[in-house]
């Protein structure tokens, strides 16, 4: 969902796990914080099936921050492989 006036994303949502199922989930932003001149949502409420169930709260928001780019590389992958002897 965007607001009207300042498209701002409200609302957003996709399946997640609630105890043993997977639901459709829905994160409403119930509060937002200007970073740097751009609107952030800075809590977000969990609803699902119509109930808010949790809350996220974002302690801080960085903007413009280095990554390294070690973060980007795909994990090695450490699986045997069985091998047959030919005759």
């Amino acid at each position: 969902y965007f607001d009207q006036e300042k498209f701002l994303l409200t609302r957003y949502g996709g399946k997640g796990q609630l105890g043993q199922s997977k639901i459709d989930i829905d994160y409403q932003a119930t509060r937002f914080k200007a970073v740097n001149g751009v609107l952030m949502p800075a809590q977000l409420q969990q609803v699902a099936q119509g109930q808010a169930f949790g809350e996220i709260k974002f302690e801080e928001i960085m903007v413009n921050r280095e990554i390294d780019e070690e973060m980007f590389k795909r994990p090695t992958r450490n699986i045997p492989v069985l091998r047959q002897k030919t005759k």
